[in-house]
Order: C-alpha cells, then structure tokens, then sequence
C-alpha cells in the first residue's frame, strides 16, 4: 500500500519523516517501575541518573505539583495532550508516534513520576505509542523504555 492510499480518506498528507517498517517484529516495551513510600527518595535518585547521564530519561509526571518537585514537565504537556480524547485522536493520527520517536532520539526512557494518577487508558495508549515508535529503524538498537514511579500507598 502506498503512502497516499494509507491516508486515503482520513484528510492526512503522510508524514516526510522516517517511515515505519511494515514487517518489523513487535518487540515488548522495556518497562521499569520504581516504586517507594513518600520520603524514600524516588525523586532524588531520578534527578541524579538524569544528571549524571542525560540520556537516561526524560522526566514527567502526572500532576503540576510533582513536575515543579522534579524541575521536569507534565507528561500531558510533553505528549501535547489534554485528556484521553485528545491522546487517542494523536495515537490515531501518528503524532503521538512521532512525538515519542523524537523523545527516543534523545533519551532511553520516558519517566512517569506519579503514574498512579494516570488513567489506564492513557498508560496503555502510551505504551502503544512507545510500541509503534520503536519499529523505526533507527530505533532498534536503543529501543525507548517507559519508568512508572510512584508510591503504592496514594
């Protein structure tokens, strides 16, 4: 199927960037979970690994508070989204595909800090994302991972 005929109908111009392979293999997401009591030090220990190796992750949370506590950005903000609609017309349309692989180039891992005030529906919309820009060629070797932190206890 060509470019265009992809895109037939849907009034989207298919994108210039680096295309998907049809064939790729659906490896797993790598996924990680740092959980821990308020106080344990999740925070402190994300803002050293992201210090001492700029590529290790890219920090976000859920929440305005958790974001300005990490000096990082809300996840809604660095995914260009508002609610579960809006994420699912951007996974639908690719963007939050494109979005995610652009994240990819730059870092091994998108850190969620207090994923438990994410919907399911948007974690697995997410993931699903992550899936999709992994099969970019050029991110085989170095596949983009998702971190969930937070604290069971909440």
């Amino acid at each position: 199927m060509s470019d265009t005929a992809q895109f037939e109908g849907m009034g989207i111009a298919p994108d210039d960037g680096p295309m998907l392979e049809a064939a790729a293999p659906d490896a797993p997401v790598p996924c990680g979970r740092l959980i821990g009591v308020a106080g344990s030090g999740k925070s402190y220990q994300l803002i050293k690994r992201t210090a001492d190796d700029p590529t290790y992750g890219i920090l976000s949370a859920t929440t305005g508070v958790a974001s300005v506590n990490l000096a990082a950005i809300t996840v809604h903000s660095l995914l260009k989204f508002s609610d579960t609609l809006s994420l699912r017309d951007a996974f639908l349309t690719g963007r939050l595909t494109r979005t995610l692989h652009d994240i990819g180039q730059r870092y091994r891992r998108l850190i969620i800090e207090e994923y438990s005030m994410l919907h399911a529906d948007q974690l697995d919309l997410i993931h699903r994302g992550v899936g999709e820009a992994n099969r970019y060629p050029d991110m085989r070797e170095r596949p983009l991972g998702i971190l969930l932190v937070g604290d069971l206890a909440q």
